[in-house]
């Protein structure tokens, strides 16, 4: 389980470095509001099941508990992985995750 977690932040690192696209000061706002709504929704999701941040290190699908947090603070960006593992967890479809967010263009 901690290997795994090591490797998959590992993973997202190196997808941030080379894919970290260059965004102005506007953009950077619009996009962590984005991050933290998606956090709520997933913060949402589980309090509907009555789980604890700490019930997330369990089967199927663990989380890092440390890890799982940055989820819901809208801290850390989610691959499709994480967004398939999240879906399985708090047993809901991915437009529950992204209910109500609108972007701006």
């Amino acid at each position: 389980m901690v290997i795994y977690d090591r490797l998959y932040y590992l993973e997202n690192v190196i997808i941030y470095h080379y894919m970290k696209l260059e965004l102005s000061k506007e953009q950077k706002n619009s996009y962590n509001e984005f991050a933290k709504k998606i956090g709520n929704n997933v913060k949402k999701q589980r309090s509907k099941l009555d789980l604890r941040q700490e019930d997330m290190d369990s089967e199927p699908m663990p989380f890092d508990v440390r890890n799982y947090q940055r989820i819901e603070y809208g801290e850390r960006d989610l691959t499709l992985q994480t967004i398939y593992a999240l879906c399985v967890k708090l047993e809901c479809q991915p437009e529950e995750l992204f209910k109500g967010i609108k972007i701006d263009l």
